[in-house]
């Protein structure tokens, strides 16, 4: 077949495309990307939330059985001596201490509840899927073991002195139907006076 110069510039022409349709398609799959992403990060910080309320109604379970067990609540401990344990499971002493999964090394919070995973109750402690100080926000889980004589903190409209104990946490963007915490979003309490 013999071709017109006319001819082989217009095939040249219907074979690529125009630098607007490129830019056009880019910021069209930009566009999309960005919703993909955000998107996901919203799903990434409800399972994260879905987490932290599964792992910490586990806690207020194991907690309960100890209780049942013992007759009382793990001491809320900064080091291990103060904390309860298998041979002291009701150590006395004022015990309003918060102990914190933010501490150094979880410390705190292992020292008061490590007693939960010796006696079988739970097979390993949980620890926040976020963990850390963000500004005004603490995605820590802490416990504290309330004697009846302390106040000041309350967990929804119910103040220390209602409860036994207090598992207090924050979330990243979810609504939940539990007690709002004065000090994180939300906190679970066990043993109501």
């Amino acid at each position: 077949m013999n071709f017109s110069n006319a001819s082989k510039n217009k095939l040249k022409k219907d074979l690529g495309f125009t630098l607007i349709e490129l830019l056009v398609v880019i910021s069209i799959i930009s566009l999309l990307s960005t919703i993909i992403l955000s998107s996901i990060n919203d799903v990434r910080a409800k399972a994260r939330d879905t987490q932290r309320i599964q792992e910490l109604k586990e806690v207020q379970k194991a907690l309960e059985l100890y209780y049942f067990k013992y007759g009382c609540y793990p001491k809320s401990s900064s080091n291990a001596s103060g904390a309860s344990s298998l041979s002291n499971p009701c150590p006395t002493g004022n015990s309003a201490l918060v102990a914190t999964t933010c501490s150094s090394n979880n410390t705190y919070f292992n020292n008061s509840l490590k007693v939960l995973v010796d006696a079988g109750y739970l097979s390993k402690l949980p620890v926040d899927p976020i963990n850390e100080n963000r500004g005004s926000k603490e995605y820590c889980y802490n416990y504290t073991r309330h004697e009846p004589a302390t106040s000041a903190y309350y967990c929804g409209d119910l103040s220390r002195t209602d409860y036994n104990y207090s598992i207090s946490f924050s979330v990243e963007n979810s609504n939940f139907d539990l007690l709002e915490s004065s000090v994180y979003d939300y906190c679970m309490v066990g043993d109501i006076y």
